[in-house]
């Protein structure tokens, strides 16, 4: 996954890859939006990245085959399977956004997703 669309975030899921090499943080950052929050065994940065992009802080992202350091694609969070990595992508909205948006927004991007799939078939 690339790209970064910090404008749909209330309204679409994956619009930001989790961070690999390459992203770097001031500390007074950190002390404005707060640490990793430990309860989210994959997606602690996507949390964080979450909460920087809804705050409106200003970031950037590389091209897709830019990369500043050495990328391990075997990592845990490349081994999670579609509906793990969804889960993780619902739990770090439901600890940033109302409960019904979140349950409406999954409803329809599992829809979305098996409309894909389903056109993709014929």
């Amino acid at each position: 996954m690339h790209g970064f669309w910090p404008n749909k975030i209330w309204y679409k899921f994956n619009i930001y890859p989790a961070h690999s090499c390459g992203f770097f943080v001031k500390k007074k950052l950190h002390k404005k939006i707060g640490l990793y929050d430990t309860k989210f065994k994959y997606s602690s940065d996507r949390d964080f990245i979450f909460k920087m992009i809804k705050r409106k802080f200003v970031g950037m992202n590389t091209k897709k085959y830019e990369i500043f350091g050495k990328f391990n694609p075997y990592g845990v969070s490349s081994k999670l399977g579609f509906f793990k990595g969804f889960k993780e992508e619902i739990r770090v909205r439901l600890n940033n956004q109302n409960i019904l948006f979140v349950i409406l927004l999954s409803f329809i991007t599992l829809l979305y997703g098996l409309l894909i799939l389903l056109l993709k078939k014929k």
